[in-house]
């Protein structure tokens, strides 16, 4: 698996920009209030989200606070930017191979990782859009990117029958939602029927049993075990 591939925490990103040591002391509180906001996140939700605790998260005075952001919504849309920048941009570099399974299997590591690690943020971005109103089209060019990688993989035949750019799409959002709900259930609501998904380090058993899942539902058989193979290999 290329290091582009891999699933992402924003905090460790933030965390590499502020050991620049070249940053200016302004640049460097802006990335410290970030880094307060989102590690903020993977402890409340938005509406429990204070600007007190961001400051004392972030180590500087409530005054600074707004000295660089109007409120909370503020500096949560600019880790909803740069998380949305990051995601779009690591997945791009990946590449459709011939092996069917194997570009389900990659797909979505990369999205089940990429969720967990940030639930927090990703709460934020499908649950509040009556204060974030430009939520849903952050969120739709988020779906659209990965559901669009997802159809590509997709062979133009299915079951012998042509199958359009457009169904290709469909299938891709049909899919897509099934795996949106399983992670909101596990990572976000805590299911605790769903608890030994949630407490893992390893997403490699989750993302091979909905892959397989995924598999079925498109080409109507399991996919081969040398296929399952190399997926594990590369990505355990």
């Amino acid at each position: 698996m290329t290091p582009a591939m891999q699933p992402f925490y924003l905090g460790d990103i933030i965390k590499k920009e502020l050991a620049n040591k070249s940053l200016r002391k302004g640049e460097k509180t802006k990335l410290k209030l970030m880094l307060g906001t989102i590690k903020m996140l993977g402890k409340v939700t938005f509406k429990q989200l204070r600007i007190a605790d961001i400051c004392k998260e972030a180590k500087v005075s409530y005054g600074v606070f707004y000295h660089y952001h109007k409120d909370k919504v503020e500096v949560t849309s600019l880790l909803i930017e740069m998380f949305i920048q990051e995601f779009n941009s690591r997945f791009s570099y990946s590449e459709v191979t011939d092996d069917h399974y194997y570009n389900i299997f990659m797909a979505n590591y990369y999205y089940i990782g990429c969720f967990k690690y940030n639930a927090g943020l990703i709460q934020v971005i499908i649950s509040n859009h009556e204060e974030m109103p430009n939520l849903i089209d952050k969120y739709n060019e988020l779906a659209l990117i990965w559901h669009e990688r997802v159809a590509k993989a997709l062979p133009n035949d299915l079951a012998g029958l042509k199958v359009s750019e457009d169904e290709k799409l469909f299938i891709a959002y049909s899919l897509g939602g099934m795996l949106d709900e399983l992670l909101r259930q596990i990572n976000i609501l805590k299911n605790p029927n769903l608890k030994a998904f949630e407490n893992t380090k390893d997403i490699t058993q989750i993302t091979q049993l909905l892959s397989i899942l995924w598999y079925r539902a498109v080409y109507g058989k399991d996919p081969s075990q040398q296929s399952q193979k190399l997926a594990l290999k590369t990505f355990s």
